[in-house]
């Protein structure tokens, strides 16, 4: 006989003898007592589980203890699990499958932390300082009709703004949720949670899930209060924003001179009580920027068209409400395998080590979330050389100094250019390296509330090392770079071209400039300077460069043109573009480098090194 089953089948003799209940000499026991006796047996409740470490502990305990079955019930009114054996020889009340309570579980979870994603995306895009920007935003559209007539009335509005006790109070209830939410870390341990559950259902784990029935419960529970706190603060903030602005927009003069104070009044609630509009004031400073109004307006008709388009960009950037990167104080980059923060503390330059990557040649992109900074690293390679390319994404916890796995690249890439949009709500990257230095066209967009990719139209001209700038959230811009040689591509030619993309047109193509860059080069710098204007800097063509560059259109028919800017102080290349901070006043920007901290003057188009 064979060796195994004699001892399995030994073993089986043993537990039945076990199982089969005492007798009394001399009395036969009748199977009622046998199944009563067995039923109090099986049925000592397991433990009940009252923390997350119990129930890790007890991972793998989800075989029946009597019988050595695999647990497929559910006992609802004492939380029991039953294998088959218990099932038919105890006398259970309300069995109910392993399956059907873990799926109800997850149901249950899904729904409210559906509501809290929503409220989460909801929240993000009400950033206090993006609400004030917009209501300053709005105001400036509305007072671009009547500029001539009205300057002093957009800025007593616009110093009501800044005022409001009704705003300041809004801004007070988004900060207090924004705090409550990255104190208590609320988006990353829901997002553990359900990225626990996930796991065990899609292994049907479903046992697992029933033993910690209490714990979900307790989860579910507190995401749905979570989901209150933010539906308040959502609810109320949207009803404050529309109570708030209501504007009409009117371009007619007569219109205007007839209903201007009426139109005022009832488009801008900001308190209670509203100023005496019809009172204007300060008409010395109002006659004072008239004549500077009428001065430019001569200039253009003479011909001078860069003051002209200086003016409009100028306007359109506070329409636009400027970049939301200007809130940022710190910026973080990969140096050497390593997340460095840099940040400027008292006009110098303070370097903090973070953590050591895992991975090489990350790119990092560093995204303004109120006082703070969220932290993304995309792409990459498993060797130093970039042969073997990757296309995992992770967003840094940056205070366990650990990452989270987000949405990967639909390709593995690095390498590529990348920039921030103004608005902060996307990350643009295009090209770069697969591997081996092959040079790509592909484009893609990552949403940051989503933290989900998409794809972007493929460029005209592959390329990597190259780098990339968004004007006011509308128009993408490519350009310099390398390529593989069309001969040998173990070579890679300098690539001066330019290529642009309109983000608000449907269906629509990578478009080459009827312009080239007046200097080679592989990573520069770029800064918006407006609508479809925008400087380059540095970068790098056998050694560091200092060269700078405007780019600006100078037709309605899309003609550009180039402009002198001054040359930077110490050669630099920038991996990836982003204004780290806009002084809207002084017009002063500030750009981190590989190796310097750089200050651009958009008036005087001259820079100056800080560090």
């Amino acid at each position: 006989m064979d060796t195994t089953k004699h001892r399995y089948r030994s073993a089986r003799s043993a537990r039945r003898v076990e199982q089969t209940p005492d007798k009394e000499p001399g009395i036969k026991s009748s199977k009622i007592e046998y199944l009563t006796k067995s039923f109090l047996k099986v049925n000592k409740s397991p433990p009940r589980f009252t923390t997350k470490e119990e129930m890790e502990r007890r991972e793998e305990d989800e075989i029946c203890p009597k019988y050595g079955h695999p647990i497929i019930a559910y006992e609802e009114d004492d939380g029991t699990t039953l294998c088959e054996k218990c099932i038919y020889h105890g006398n259970v009340r309300k069995p109910v499958f392993t399956a059907t309570v873990a799926n109800q579980i997850k149901k249950r979870f899904d729904q409210e932390f559906g509501i809290f994603e929503e409220l989460c995306e909801k929240l993000t895009s009400l950033n206090p300082r993006e609400v004030r920007n917009e209501i300053q935003g709005s105001i400036t559209t509305f007072f671009d009709a009547i500029r001539d007539k009205c300057d002093e009335l957009e800025e007593k509005v616009v110093a009501k703004v800044e005022n409001s006790k009704n705003l300041n109070r809004l801004f007070s209830i988004l900060n207090d949720t924004h705090h409550y939410m990255d104190h208590n870390c609320v988006a990353e341990k829901f997002d553990s949670e359900a990225n626990h559950l996930d796991n065990k259902i899609s292994e049907t784990r479903y046992t697992y899930i029933c033993q910690r029935k209490q714990h979900y419960d307790d989860v579910i529970e507190q995401i749905s209060s979570d989901n209150q706190k933010l539906s308040d603060s959502v609810e109320e903030a949207d009803k404050m924003i529309r109570t708030i602005f209501e504007l009409t927009h009117g371009h007619e003069d007569s219109l205007i001179q007839t209903t201007l104070n009426e139109l005022i009044s009832k488009s801008m609630k900001i308190d209670k009580k509203h100023p005496d509009f019809t009172n204007l004031e300060d008409l010395e400073r109002r006659a004072r920027h008239t004549d500077i109004l009428n001065q430019s307006k001569e200039e253009t008709k003479e011909g001078n068209g860069a003051i002209k388009h200086e003016v409009e960009f100028s306007a359109t950037e506070r329409k636009d409400g400027n970049w939301k990167a200007e809130e940022m104080t710190e910026i973080y980059s990969n140096k050497e395998g390593t997340l460095y923060k840099r940040c400027l503390e008292e006009g110098k330059v303070v370097e903090t080590q973070i953590m050591d990557l895992k991975l090489h040649l990350q790119k990092v992109m560093t995204v303004p979330s109120g006082k703070s900074s969220r932290v993304f690293l995309m792409g990459g390679a498993k060797d130093i050389e970039g042969k073997s390319a990757v296309n995992h994404c992770f967003e840094v916890n940056l205070s366990k100094k650990a990452t989270t796995k987000v949405d990967s690249l639909p390709k593995a890439k690095l390498s590529f250019a990348a920039t921030l949009s103004p608005d902060a709500k996307n990350i643009y990257i295009a090209g770069g390296s697969t591997g081996e230095n092959r040079a790509t066209d592909e484009c893609e967009c990552f949403n940051i509330s989503k933290k989900k990719w998409s794809p972007l139209p493929s460029m005209i001209q592959a390329r990597f090392s190259s780098s990339l700038i968004v004007c006011e959230n509308t128009d993408l811009y490519c350009f310099g770079g390398v390529d593989n040689g069309a001969s040998d591509p173990t070579r890679f030619p300098s690539l001066k071209s330019i290529e642009t993309l309109d983000l608000t047109e449907k269906d629509a193509k990578w478009k080459a400039l009827n312009i080239s860059l007046p200097f080679k080069t592989t990573s520069p710098g770029a800064i918006s300077l407006g609508h479809r204007a925008f400087v380059i800097f540095g970068g790098w063509n056998k050694d560091l460069l200092t060269n700078s560059t405007i780019v600006r259109q100078t037709s309605k028919d899309g003609e550009y043109g180039i402009e002198e800017s001054g040359d930077m102080k110490k050669g630099d290349v920038f991996v990836s573009n982003g204004a780290v901070s806009r002084n809207a006043t002084t017009k002063e920007i500030i750009a981190f480098g590989s190796s310097h901290t750089h200050a651009y003057d958009q008036e005087k188009k001259t820079f100056q090194l800080i560090e």
